[in-house]
């Protein structure tokens, strides 16, 4: 199978991000709107479905982003400009802009409260506050603004695993040893995972308000989107296969430790089978735009107002309405996040990349 370029954008890694971020919005409509039908996609949520693939896609492009330039100070200030500008963003949107018209308490206790705005401001931090005071208290799914953000710092976590992971086991090389010695820790990693599921699945252990256990399911799929950086995983890789498996996977009722580990062989095939398909016809999706950060950033904050504002208003409607007007205003925040927010944070980082090359230039030909 003839594997097309992930850094032409010749791929459909875009248009598996948005399905991904749509995934994850459905399966929290139905906690956000109170019902009780739950989808589910290969006997997990489909929203569980939808981060992994996003972990999934992460692990090959964070490692192929510090392979390409394994650099400290780049590969940080990267993933810094890629995160943290559309983050801040919502942050102060959420608290400042929409939280004072959402609240029910008075303005003087909203900005002034304890447990208010300056907690919830830790996110910036990378500590997951998902509360503003007096805000969505008397939706189905009360007081949380933004259930989502629990996932950014394990990715943040895995962004500092890379560089390190890819070092020891000298993955630039690309030789047979070292993939055999990145296969190997990825194995340990999903033993780990699989042990969790079947043993100690009520296993708690929280981290900077991160609970290391719920972080362990996603971890996995990181370390296993690294694996594809190597020729020899993508050879292999086939759509037709890749389709006929999760059709058969779809057919079985496992154990949820045997299920786990099935995921762990269907869902990346399929998922790097269809991003490097030899005629992706899905590759000019979001080329200009990418929106699938800013639909992970604002879906959930969108279907809270949605249902609070129905609720207020006395207006019905089903799961899938609620889904698909919430996805129409996600998608227009998330196209003004990318224009406004994200690529204008890229053009400064290319800048300032730029930049601190010439002068590496400058230093260098001065040395000799």
């Amino acid at each position: 199978m003839k594997m097309m370029s992930d850094t032409k954008r010749n791929n459909n890694f875009n248009i598996l991000r948005f399905a991904a971020a749509v995934m994850v919005m459905g399966g929290h409509m139905c906690y956000i709107d109170g019902s009780s039908a739950l989808p589910v996609l290969w006997s997990q949520g489909v929203h569980s479905i939808g981060v992994k693939i996003f972990f999934l896609i992460g692990g090959y492009l964070v490692s192929k982003s510090w392979l390409s330039d394994p650099d400290v100070f780049r590969y940080s200030l990267k993933r810094i400009m890629r995160i943290y500008p559309a983050l801040l963003a919502f942050l102060m949107i959420s608290a400042f802009a929409a939280g004072p018209f959402l609240t029910t308490l008075p303005p003087e206790e909203y900005f002034s409260g304890e447990g208010g705005i300056r907690i919830y401001l830790k996110n910036l931090l990378m500590y997951p506050v998902f509360s503003l005071p007096g805000v969505f208290g008397d939706n189905p799914y009360p007081s949380v603004v933004n259930g989502a953000l629990w996932t950014l710092p394990v990715e943040v976590m895995m962004y500092l695993a890379v560089p390190v992971v890819l070092t020891v086991t000298g993955a630039k090389n690309r030789k047979r040893k070292n993939v055999s010695l990145l296969i190997v820790i990825t194995a340990a990693v999903c033993v780990l995972q699989i042990l969790h599921t079947a043993y100690f699945p009520q296993w708690r252990f929280v981290v900077w308000g991160t609970d290391l256990g719920q972080a362990l399911s996603l971890i996995p799929y990181y370390f296993l989107g690294m694996l594809f950086i190597f020729p020899c995983f993508q050879k292999i890789l086939n759509l037709q296969a890749a389709v006929l498996l999760m059709f058969l996977y779809a057919c079985v009722i496992p154990t949820p430790e045997v299920n786990e580990l099935l995921l762990f062989f269907f869902l990346p095939y399929f998922v790097f089978s269809f991003a490097f398909a030899p005629q992706p016809v899905f590759a000019k999706f979001s080329a200009k735009h990418e929106l699938s950060y800013g639909v992970y950033l604002y879906g959930f904050f969108v279907q809270q107002i949605v249902v609070s504002v129905c609720s207020r208003t006395g207006t019905k409607m089903n799961s899938s309405g609620y889904l698909v007007f919430s996805l129409a205003v996600t998608v227009i925040l998330a196209f003004c996040s990318a224009r406004l927010i994200e690529e204008p944070a890229q053009k400064i980082c290319g800048k300032i990349l730029r930049y601190a090359r010439e002068r590496e230039k400058s230093y260098h030909s001065h040395l000799q």
